[in-house]
């Protein structure tokens, strides 16, 4: 079982992702935009993020700059 972070704000892609994570066993968190993604990174440590590449306030590259430059995050 992996800690996942599911990063979207494409609701589909979050209604579709999220079922199929958790049903293989795996602890999946879901956020809707790069601030909230990296704030509940910091507190999950999750081995695995998909991040949508175009996230509101944040986009996919800078959450994942950000998520990467953070030490307290594996």
């Amino acid at each position: 079982m992996a800690t996942i972070l599911l990063a979207s704000d494409d609701l589909l892609f979050l209604e579709t992702m999220e079922p199929v994570l958790t049903a293989s066993g795996h602890d999946v968190h879901v956020c809707h935009d790069g601030v909230s993604a990296c704030e509940c990174a910091a507190q999950i440590e999750p081995a695995l993020c998909f991040l949508d590449a175009g996230l509101p306030v944040f986009n996919g590259i800078d959450t994942a700059t950000r998520l990467r430059a953070d030490p307290d995050i594996p």
